[in-house]
């Protein structure tokens, strides 16, 4: 807490236990202090708010708030900078540094050599410092995100539970839950490797937190090695947008909450791009990401192997490939076989059959209402109604965009990955049009079965020079921006850089990448500059021992 900055903008200071009850209080509500006079507090983007208590002035002072309006000027001029600065190096390696070699001239031959050499080495010592820079501040945006996020049931059940089965393969929550494999347990174990390491080593849920969003960072890594080693692609425009990629998913923050959605997509994605070396191996890693991870995955796969079979005609190695599909499968029954108390292992698959379709998100009682309320009250009563107008738009316009690029695209993105662009479009669709026709609660988490095929496949796209055309390029680099939480003002400069495509001497893939990674740096490092760590370390003492306790749960949960 900035007592100094409380004091200046506020007038004085609130008792501190005062302040930590509306931290532990999402619905806490402010009311009038007598005597106080009103104040008008901005945050980082302009955005202005009227405190009417010293306590409410304080709690939005700790968030970052002042009485001073933000100004976005500095931004500019270091977008501005940035970006010429990269135009400026950019024209230098082409007209200075990439010198054509002429071999009738051995002397100058060897010194052109020696000069590329440098450069290599120069390119290598930049991608370095700046690869260590980008890890630097968004390790801070995450912990301090980490530190902020309240507690959230799902979060004790996945970790619980996943605690419990790398130690002994016992996947249990505890009786509420159900115990040992209960069908209630909808995110596995690939949800939560991070965050049940970092809770073996830390005993506290920020820093279980942290270590789960790197988990997902080593999956993708992963997998950018076996493209590198076996596809022989060149990884590093990819590997500098590792960090920050999956911070664009909306509601990125479940990865925190070790929530299976994310983990199980991601390798579902990039499992789609093994086909084209290894079918066998990309129908098992498809299988691990549904049945290890999240079930709902199985909708995108369902829409793959349907697309998959539609473009290349051959159920014979299709059915003999979904064998190894099924290995996780037999492995998952085998542990359920000897854990599960509720009943037989066909029981235990009846059960969950019969929870998925009972499930509100199903989208079976949202069917069965369609006679009663109206499509457009149903969206309202669902948490669709609880989001804003960004959230709207990215999720129901981006798709359809994503769509219409991937088909364009699709003669050079099958040359290039194998006929994989109507498997990628069925892997997408079909969650989008279950989630938006069907799915009654409309779960942001849920619309991650779409929008994380989205980004990944963008990214490999752009990594692999698939998009030529002008308004391609200018449309994909807005698309990233709309994906962006923090720093909504950057597209305005981004608009202006990316309109610079229409010109021929910016029309190359240099520039194109270029503007993506320096604007998607910028969105995280702007909260960076801003941000206030006042937040504590979540612990709870009667969990150390163990998760599964009485004491541990009501701790949690503040009961």
């Amino acid at each position: 807490m900035d007592e100094n900055r409380i004091k200046i903008a506020c007038t004085d200071i609130p008792p501190v236990d005062e302040l930590n009850k509306i931290v532990d209080d999402p619905n806490f509500i402010f009311g009038s202090e007598l005597g106080f006079e009103p104040v008008t507090l901005f945050d980082i983007e302009g955005n202005s708010v009227v405190v009417r208590s010293i306590l409410e002035c304080a709690h939005y002072v700790n968030g970052g708030w002042s009485t001073e309006v933000s100004s976005n000027l500095n931004y500019f001029i270091l977008v501005g900078i940035t970006a010429l600065a990269g135009i400026i190096l950019f024209a230098f390696n082409k007209f200075f540094l990439n010198i054509k070699i002429q071999k009738s001239i051995q002397g100058k031959l060897k010194k052109r050599l020696t000069l590329g050499i440098k450069n290599k080495k120069l390119k290598k010592i930049l991608f370095l410092i700046f690869l260590s820079f980008q890890q630097f501040y968004i390790f801070d945006y995450i912990s301090i995100k980490s530190q902020r996020l309240k507690t959230f049931v799902d979060e004790y059940i996945s970790l619980t539970s996943n605690v419990q089965f790398f130690n002994n393969l016992d996947f249990n929550a505890g009786p509420d839950w159900g115990g040992s494999y209960s069908i209630y347990l909808t995110s596995g174990p690939l949800s939560a490797v991070g965050s049940t390491i970092g809770w073996e080593y830390f005993q506290n849920f920020t820093y279980a937190r942290i270590a789960n969003y790197y988990w997902i960072l080593i999956i993708q890594l992963l997998f950018l090695i076996f493209y590198r080693f076996y596809f022989n692609w060149n990884i590093n425009f990819l590997l500098l947008m590792l960090s920050p990629l999956f911070l664009l998913i909306p509601w990125w923050q479940g990865i925190l909450y070790s929530l299976g959605e994310v983990a199980s997509i991601v390798i579902f994605i990039n499992s789609c791009f093994v086909f084209q070396k290894s079918s066998k191996l990309a129908y098992f890693l498809i299988g691990f990401s549904i049945f290890f991870g999240k079930i709902l995955t199985g909708l995108s796969f369902v829409g793959f192997f349907m697309f998959k079979l539609f473009s290349e005609k051959n159920i014979k190695k299709s059915l003999l490939d979904l064998i190894f599909f099924s290995i996780p499968l037999i492995i998952w029954l085998l542990l359920v076989s000897i854990y599960y108390k509720s009943g037989s292992v066909s029981e235990y698959i009846r059960s969950q059959a019969d929870l998925i379709l009972s499930h509100q998100s199903s989208g079976l009682e949202f069917i069965a209402e369609s006679n009663n309320t109206t499509f457009l009250e149903k969206l309202d009563n669902s948490e669709y109604g609880k989001w804003n107008i960004y959230d709207k738009i990215r999720l129901s316009i981006l798709p359809i965009v994503f769509f219409f690029i991937l088909l364009k695209n699709r003669l050079l993105i099958d040359k290039t990955f194998n006929n994989l662009s109507l498997p990628l479009f069925g892997s997408a669709l079909l969650p989008f049009l279950w989630f938006w026709g069907l799915s009654g609660t409309k779960w942001i988490r849920y619309s991650q079965h779409f929008t994380i095929i989205m980004i990944v496949s963008l990214i490999i796209f752009i990594s692999k020079n698939i998009f030529t055309s002008k308004i391609d390029k200018i449309v994909i680099v807005l698309f990233i921006v709309l994906l962006f939480d923090d720093s909504k003002f950057l597209i305005y400069p981004i608009l202006f850089f990316s309109l610079l495509f229409l010109l021929d001497k910016f029309n190359n893939q240099i520039y194109f990448k270029f503007i993506i990674i320096t604007f998607i740096t910028l969105n995280y490092f702007f909260p960076y500059t801003e941000s206030e760590n006042s937040y504590n370390v979540l612990t709870f003492d009667n969990c150390i021992e163990n998760l599964l306790i009485v004491d541990c749960k009501n701790q949690y949960f503040n009961e």
